[in-house]
């Protein structure tokens, strides 16, 4: 598998990121486990999530995806050789703050963000929507580790 330096973050990835958008919804944890195992045999250090995936799903299952990869991590013994990307944005809740890019949303949602593996944040946020009244550098950004 080829890879590529992931922004300025001098990190490299694999060309290819296997994203989770279906994991507990098309894809059970057993199915997605199965996904995820065989990434990671071909070569693939890029996984990507969001707080609100699995897409498709009722609002009840927001952020199951990053459960069932925090599970995975777990279960594998950490990320060690992966980078794990996820995003912020969309509602996840039914408070004011449960979206947007708004500071506390985003700190709640890396704060939650591969729910089997609590004490460790997301290796890169991304921010996939602009907001008009949050000023520009007043959203929390999480850049790898160096390791």
């Amino acid at each position: 598998m080829r890879t590529r330096r992931l922004g300025h973050t001098g990190r490299r990835v694999s060309e290819l990121c296997l994203g989770t958008l279906t994991f507990g919804h098309q894809a059970d944890q057993a199915t997605s486990f199965q996904i995820l195992d065989t990434a990671i045999e071909n070569g693939i250090t890029l996984v990507d999530s969001a707080d609100v995936y699995p897409s498709l799903a009722p609002p009840e299952r927001a952020g199951l995806s990053e459960t069932i990869l925090g599970r995975w991590l777990a279960k594998r013994g950490g990320r060690d050789g992966l980078v794990i990307a996820t995003k912020v944005f969309n509602r996840t809740g039914p408070r004011p703050n449960d979206a947007g890019p708004g500071r506390k949303h985003v700190i709640q949602a890396c704060e939650v963000s591969v729910r089997g593996e609590p004490a460790t944040p997301p290796d890169r946020l991304h921010r996939p929507l602009s907001d008009a009244r949050t000023r520009p550098g007043r959203t929390p950004r999480v850049d790898t580790p160096r390791t």
